[in-house]
């Protein structure tokens, strides 16, 4: 039996995009699978108490207490902990002086200590694996893929120049580390519009027009209809850890949907972007000047367009990113397959 514990529901990108999309395909496979809700350590201990002995337990993102992994472990489980955020860290938006430091250093020497009871991590990237690797060198990396089934073939009817963002509302800080850039390029465009897709509506600092910023609840057929009715997508990072872990799936996303990508010449982004070639690269300081580059050249983007969706095609579409999963399940846990 295996036993899947994410994060959180569809509403959560890394769980529905990462594990949930994923749970049926598992089953025509042949694993029996039980998705689990993670909702505080007591409710965890809860469930962790009925599951069946011998069982592989998948954990995402939730370092666990000491007392958590013991009862697993008594029962005989292997337990796998999978991460696509350095989620050790304090989120840059919660950092508070003095008191951020010691606790991500209480989290370093409690919950990540724990990481040498799991039998293997799957991290989304590189980076995860390099800062993993000291507590547990049982690693398989597995890039986030755009897993959703969606319509495509949505076009942009309007003749508008759409720049594109999805995500969730506490990343808003991204968007606003180049706020003034987007607005300073909307109020030079009648003709451009912001368009967020989100739970939480956005606007930049300094727009004179605010009709020029759509707002947009998140759905998954409102995020594939509006993305393929957009001229480009955009993935503005801060430079740091926290940024450095992210494993850009909003630009696979875009890639899958086959409109042009900007993102912030940080991180994973630049393993998956050559500039120029399948997207854009560029300075947090120099997006004004990309952004007004790529309207000149609006109607000349195809090949890039094209690119970028061989990229997706090529190494993180659904079915590849399925079959790293399977490789792991069956080497883990064989006798998590219905008899």
């Amino acid at each position: 039996m295996i036993y899947l514990m994410t994060l959180g529901g569809e509403g959560v990108p890394s769980s529905r995009l990462r594990w949930l999309n994923y749970l049926d395909d598992f089953r025509t496979e042949g694993f029996a699978v039980q998705s689990i809700h993670n909702s505080g350590v007591k409710s965890r201990i809860r469930q962790f108490l009925q599951v069946k002995p011998g069982s592989l337990v998948i954990i995402q993102k939730k370092l666990l207490t000491l007392l958590e992994i013991l009862i697993l472990k008594v029962k005989g489980c292997q337990l796998i902990f999978d991460i696509d955020d350095t989620v050790w860290l304090t989120h840059p938006q919660s950092e508070i002086p003095f008191l951020s430091p010691l606790k991500r250093l209480v989290k370093r020497i409690t919950r990540l200590n724990n990481l040498r009871f799991y039998s293997h991590l799957i991290c989304a990237n590189e980076f995860l694996k390099e800062q993993l690797l000291p507590y547990n060198n049982s690693i398989s990396v597995i890039p986030t893929s755009p897993s959703d089934t969606e319509f495509e073939n949505v076009e942009n009817t309007d003749n508008t120049f759409r720049i594109v963002w999805t995500g969730t509302a506490p990343n808003f800080f991204y968007l606003e580390a180049i706020q003034d850039q987007l607005a300073q390029f909307l109020n030079n465009h009648d003709n451009a519009e912001l368009c967020i897709i989100s739970n939480s509506k956005f606007i930049p600092t300094g727009l004179t027009d605010n009709s020029q910023v759509r707002n947009i609840e998140w759905t998954i057929d409102a995020e594939s209809n509006w993305i393929q009715a957009s001229s480009i997508g955009i993935m503005p990072l801060t430079l740091d850890n926290w940024s450095a872990g992210k494993s850009a799936f909003k630009i696979l996303k875009y890639m899958k949907l086959k409109i042009p990508v900007i993102a912030t010449d940080f991180g994973y982004q630049r393993k998956l972007i050559k500039n120029g070639e399948n997207g854009f690269l560029v300075s947090n300081e120099k997006w004004g000047g990309v952004l007004e580059d790529l309207y000149d050249k609006r109607t000349r983007l195809g090949s890039i367009t094209e690119k970028g969706y061989m990229t997706y095609m090529g190494m993180y579409s659904k079915t590849i990113i399925l079959k790293q999963y399977l490789s792991v399940l069956e080497k883990f846990m064989k006798t998590g397959k219905k008899k």
